[in-house]
């Protein structure tokens, strides 16, 4: 492998909201100084492009889409997202001159896709023959509703066209392994967090009402629902139940008229938080009831706020957290388990504290000693 391995990243999108992007910002950060990254990008360019030319990161605006498109309640809403699905990718056809000019002009000897649901890099790949890189982030229907414009054979077809696939988590692996041609390598790499998140609390709540928050797009997915059930068993115990997200949606309104029709007090729609450091050092518990968490970033991070995490027992987060060790795992679905696990937590304050501490001791040491981008970096030695 050269001393510097130019890689070209295929995003999907270009904000620094995005836990996709996030990660492999994190992982560019890492590597910045053993490879050259240069980034293509679809959209207007917006936080993450602004973030890596500022770190004098070339960056490049190419026309191109993801092939999934979300399964919706309304039809004209889902048939327009598939005409801008289809004319994006007619586009892109038009733009493969401009990026076949950027590899030939950065040197370009690795191409690297950041999610599963774009094939612009497989596109290249196939006209190039250079080495290329899928990084698995989600389960796509499961988790987010997706579904491949051209049906489930065609993310196969992708991902068996490619020379290495990196899998978020073990249960990310389990969906798309079995389907993989056995020469392409596969590897499993928890993503890294920025040492930014580290945010350990210098004093924790031993008298004062517990504040326990759930972060996330407020989606069917995430079990915002399933919490307040939790809560609405908990009326009489003065906990706080802060829901972190966009405010809009019918699943939204949905569970803000549940909150309303059963007079469930203490709950607070916080809209969504830009400082999520500062937010969560004022918060005791996390949780995460997501029933299809391909990773759980949100886990991780808010371990390193030292908030105590309790997850449903599903996915990604089950990888994540110990039961009684980290943190808690409840049944998913089963409300009222997860009440009683708040219940217990809040007698139990030096329980939280203790417990608190060696999450966050442990996700420091996992996840943010930059071991996903040594892992990464080697993968990229050895397609090379």
């Amino acid at each position: 492998m050269p001393k510097k391995a130019n890689v070209l990243f295929f995003l999907h999108t270009s904000s620094l909201n995005n836990g996709a992007i996030r990660s492999l910002i994190d992982v560019i950060d890492s590597l910045q100084y053993s490879i050259k990254p240069i980034v293509l990008y679809p959209d207007r360019g917006e936080s993450a492009i602004e973030y890596l030319q500022n770190k004098g990161i070339n960056c490049y605006h190419v026309t191109y889409s993801t092939f999934a498109f979300h399964e919706r309640e309304k039809r004209s809403t889902q048939f327009i997202e598939i005409v801008k699905i289809i004319i994006k990718t007619i586009l892109f056809f038009f733009y493969i001159p401009k990026v076949v000019y950027i590899i030939k002009k950065e040197k370009i000897n690795i191409l690297y896709s950041n999610t599963s649901v774009i094939d612009a890099g497989v596109f290249i790949h196939n006209i190039t023959k250079i080495p290329h890189i899928y990084h698995i982030r989600e389960f796509g229907k499961e988790d987010h509703g997706l579904k491949c414009i051209y049906g489930d054979k065609y993310i196969y077809h992708c991902l068996n066209s490619s020379n290495a696939l990196i899998y978020i988590s073990d249960s990310i692996k389990t969906k798309y392994s079995k389907l993989v041609r056995p020469e392409i390598i596969q590897k499993v790499i928890y993503n890294d967090i920025s040492d930014s998140f580290i945010c350990p609390k210098e004093v924790f709540n031993v008298d004062q009402p517990l504040r326990v928050a759930i972060i996330g797009s407020i989606q069917k997915g995430k079990g915002q629902l399933e919490a307040i059930k939790a809560f609405s068993i908990l009326k009489k115990r003065n906990i706080e139940l802060h829901i972190a997200g966009l405010k809009k949606g019918k699943y939204f309104e949905d569970i803000q008229k549940y909150v309303s029709d059963n007079n469930i007090p203490n709950i607070y729609f916080d809209g969504f938080i830009t400082d999520l450091n500062t937010y969560r050092s004022q918060m005791d518990i996390g949780l995460v009831c997501s029933s299809n968490e391909a990773f759980g970033r949100v886990t991780v991070e808010g371990m390193l706020s030292m908030m105590l995490m309790i997850g449903a027992d599903a996915a990604g987060t089950s990888e994540l957290i110990d039961d009684g060790r980290n943190g808690f795992l409840y049944p998913l679905g089963d409300s009222v388990a997860l009440s009683q696990i708040i219940s217990f937590i809040d007698s139990n304050r030096l329980l939280l504290q203790s417990i608190a501490q060696t999450a966050f001791t442990e996700a420091r040491e996992n996840f943010c000693s930059h071991k996903a981008a040594k892992i990464i970096y080697q993968l990229m030695n050895e397609i090379l």
